[in-house]
């Protein structure tokens, strides 16, 4: 076969490490930098898990979605991740470890926030606790005071429970 200079006759790839690019949403850039670890998770392979970890930041934002392209380095044992390959990716915080609530389960009153815990042994009956919060992150906040890891939070609903607890205690707003 006759070939020319331009002719591209093969790639060569070492998949050993690869490279994830992901989409950061624009509410998540405080709490996804360099050094964060991600979880990776692909359709192809339902349940396992790779981890990596952030290695660049693009410094500009899609202005078409508000996102920022994120740089994950990945070990690639068995060469599984391909190249165009999508995957699903859940960003960490370097050392977090406390509990999380999701955004759902936190009411805003006045300059507070506070989250509904069931009360045992008595249906239907919620008791209010104010918390402190660290960043969003992936739909859920790190809880850094008033919550335990154990502890229950309503999410459905918590808005109608907000709603009563301001009309009961009118001081909170």
């Amino acid at each position: 076969m006759v070939v020319n200079a331009a002719q591209e006759l093969f790639t060569v790839a070492d998949l050993s490490t690869v490279w994830i690019m992901a989409s950061v949403n624009e509410k998540d850039f405080a709490s996804v930098r360099v050094g964060s670890q991600a979880n990776i998770m692909a359709p192809a392979y339902s349940g396992r898990i790779w981890k990596g970890r952030v290695t660049y930041i693009q410094p500009q934002v899609d202005p078409t979605t508000r996102t920022a392209q994120a740089r994950i380095e990945v070990t690639n044992p068995g060469e599984t991740l391909r190249i165009e390959m999508y995957v699903d990716v859940e960003f960490t915080a370097p050392g977090a470890s406390g509990p999380v609530v999701p955004e759902a389960a936190v009411q805003s009153i006045g300059e507070r926030q506070f989250v509904f815990l069931p009360v045992k042994n008595n249906e239907g009956s919620f008791q209010l606790r104010a918390v402190r919060l660290g960043p969003a992150a992936n739909g859920y906040y790190a809880v850094l005071e008033g919550v335990n890891t154990k502890e229950e939070v309503v999410t459905d609903g918590s808005f109608i429970l907000k709603a009563e607890a301001i009309r009961q205690h009118p001081e909170l707003h």
